[in-house]
């Protein structure tokens, strides 16, 4: 029988959610936070939650760079990119390279829109 790993860290949820709650965060931190969330419900499988912390990273609006912030949605699309899920990794990438044309994933558009 192979063993799978459960994953509950419920408590740890809720933590991470009162913590972005406060407005006493910096913008690097919500949305490092917020990456690090989706990422975990990624490996978790709970890809409802994953897909609820994304979508805030791309609600909310951060002081940051438009470097910054688009490096944020290439780390987005190289999760849905590992789900195998080519449409949702195209949008992020896509969106990334909207915030900063330099970007870096023209190449990875291309190959992955010519599959």
């Amino acid at each position: 029988m192979l063993f799978r790993p459960f994953f509950d860290f419920t408590f740890e949820e809720d933590l991470i959610k009162k913590t972005l709650e406060k407005t006493i965060h910096t913008d690097y931190a919500r949305i490092s936070t917020l990456l690090v969330l989706g990422q975990s419900f990624s490996k978790a499988n709970d890809l409802d939650k994953m897909e609820s912390a994304f979508n805030i990273i791309r609600r909310d609006q951060y002081d940051l760079s438009p470097v910054t912030i688009s490096n944020f949605y290439r780390s987005v699309g190289e999760v849905y990119l590992e789900l195998t899920n080519k449409e949702k990794a195209l949008e992020w990438f896509k969106s990334g390279l909207t915030i900063n044309p330099k970007l870096g994933v023209k190449k990875l558009i291309d190959k992955l829109e010519n599959k």
